[in-house]
């Protein structure tokens, strides 16, 4: 994993995020606003692992990597910030969230991707130049 290949990563989290934020304002399509949201919480992730030269991938990848990264920053309320992220991802597949959910939960998924964005960053030039 190239420093350029990370960044890209981190960058399409950060963009994906506002992406979502923008949708839920316009109120066009709040399910894709919701994928957009779980697909920046997976693209923050991913940032992080390849910050840390971990493997991406396999069936439970993103659950063990968030294991990692709250034991590696001994902060257990990683673990359950992420199930705010993936309450959207979830919302996406069955759309059980009604509107007061949603509003609820779109702060504590955004500080939970912010944390984790925190955590990719790189020392000096974030730009990958």
């Amino acid at each position: 994993m190239t420093i350029k290949e990370h960044v890209k990563t981190a960058q399409k989290a950060r963009a994906l995020l506002m992406e979502s934020y923008v949708e839920f304002l316009d109120g066009d399509d709040e399910l894709k606003a919701c994928e957009k949201l779980w697909q920046a919480a997976a693209h923050a992730i991913t940032a992080a692992a390849q910050k840390r030269g971990w493997e991406c991938g396999g069936p439970h990848w993103l659950n063990d990597t968030i294991d990692r990264l709250a034991e590696e920053q001994n902060d257990p309320h990683l673990t359950s910030a992420f199930s705010a992220a993936k309450m959207f991802r979830d919302n996406v597949e069955y759309g059980f969230m009604e509107d007061f959910q949603i509003k609820s939960a779109r702060p504590r998924a955004r500080r939970f991707i912010e944390r984790i964005l925190s955590l990719s960053e790189l020392p000096g030039n974030d730009t990958g130049d």
